[in-house]
C-alpha cells in the first residue's frame, strides 16, 4: 500500500497551536541528541530542590533555576535559530535572570492561603500568563542580537502580535509535559523500580526539552504574524531552516535598491 503523503506545513504566520506542537516534535526528532541535553537543566533543578526542606525550595528554585532554565531555553533558541555570538548569549542570560525569579517566587503569594491545592495549582495561570508575555525576550536576544533592554521590549511586542497563540502553545506544552512526564515517571518508578529522584530525573530529561523547543518555535510564529500585520513580506526570514543562515527578523536583502533581475534557483532543503 503506498504511503500517504502528509500535507505541507503551514507557514509560521498561519500555524495553529497544534501545528506548532507538531513542528516541535519534528524538531526534537531531527535534533534529538542536542535537544535532549536541554533537559539536563530542569532535571538537575528537580534533583537539587526535591530533597530540600519546603522553606528552602522556592529560594533555591529562584536562584539555581535562573541559571539552569535560562541555559536550556537559550540552547533551544540556538537549535531552532542557529549559532549566536557570545554577547547575544550573555544578553539572553541577563533577560532570563530578570524573568525567572518571578516564576519561582509566585507560589509564595498562594502559599499564604494555607491550602495545599491552592498553593500547588493557583500559581499555574499567573506563571503561564507572565511567561507568554515576556518569555519571547530570550529568543529575541539570541536570534536578533539585541541587548537585554531592547530584547525585553521586543519580546513584549512579539507577544502582543498574537498573545492567544503564545498562551495556548505554552499551556499545551506544559500540559503535555505533565501528562507524559507523569506517565513516564510512574513507569520508571513503579515498573522499573527506580528510586524517586532517579525516576524524576530521567523523566524530566526526556520530556522537558519539548517546552523549550516549542517556546523557541513560537518566536518564529510571532515574528511572522507581526510582519504580516505590518505589511512586510519576509517569507524566508521568518521560517526556521536547517542552515539558519538568515537573520529571522531582518530582510535578507537589507537596505538599498532592489536587484534588477531575480534568477531562478533550486529549492532549499526546507522547501518542497
Amino acid at each position: 500500500m503506498p504511503r500517504r503523503q502528509l500535507p505541507a506545513p503551514l507557514p509560521p504566520a498561519e500555524r495553529t497551536v497544534g501545528q506548532t506542537i507538531a513542528e516541535t516534535i519534528r524538531l526534537y526528532g531531527d535534533r534529538f541528541w542536542p535537544s535532549i541535553v536541554l533537559g539536563l537543566g530542569p532535571a538537575a533543578l528537580f534533583v537539587i530542590v526535591q530533597p530540600l526542606p519546603s522553606v528552602l525550595q522556592l529560594p533555591v528554585a529562584a536562584g539555581a533555576g535562573s541559571v539552569l532554565m535560562t541555559a536550556s531555553f537559550i540552547g533551544a533558541c540556538v537549535i531552532a535559530g542557529g549559532p549566536a555570538p557570545r554577547r547575544a548569549l550573555w544578553n539572553a542570560f541577563v533577560v532570563g535572570f530578570l524573568i525567572w525569579p518571578t516564576v519561582a517566587l509566585l507560589p509564595l503569594l498562594f502559599a499564604a492561603s494555607g491550602s495545599v491545592w491552592v498553593t500547588l495549582i493557583g500559581p499555574f495561570l499567573p506563571i503561564i500568563l507572565w511567561l507568554a508575555y515576556v518569555g519571547l525576550s530570550v529568543p529575541a536576544a539570541v536570534i536578533e542580537r539585541l541587548d537585554y533592554r531592547h530584547a525585553l521590549a521586543r519580546g513584549i511586542e512579539l507577544a502582543k502580535a498574537d498573545y492567544v497563540h503564545v498562551l495556548g502553545t505554552l499551556v499545551t506544552l506544559v500540559i503535555t509535559y505533565h501528562l507524559t512526564g507523569g506517565v513516564l515517571f510512574l513507569l520508571l518508578h513503579g515498573q522499573g523500580k527506580l528510586q524517586l529522584a532517579i525516576a524524576g530525573f530521567l523523566a524530566t530529561v526526556v520530556i522537558s526539552p519539548m517546552i523549550f523547543l516549542g517556546s523557541a518555535l513560537v518566536y518564529f510564529d510571532q515574528v511572522a504574524r507581526l510582519d504580516k500585520r505590518l505589511g512586510k513580506v519576509l517569507p524566508r526570514a521568518t521560517e526556521r531552516s536547517d542552515d539558519a543562515d538568515l537573520h529571522p527578523a531582518d530582510d535578507a536583502d537589507g537596505p538599498g535598491s532592489p536587484d534588477p533581475e531575480v534568477e531562478s534557483r533550486p529549492p532549499a532543503r526546507s522547501e518542497p
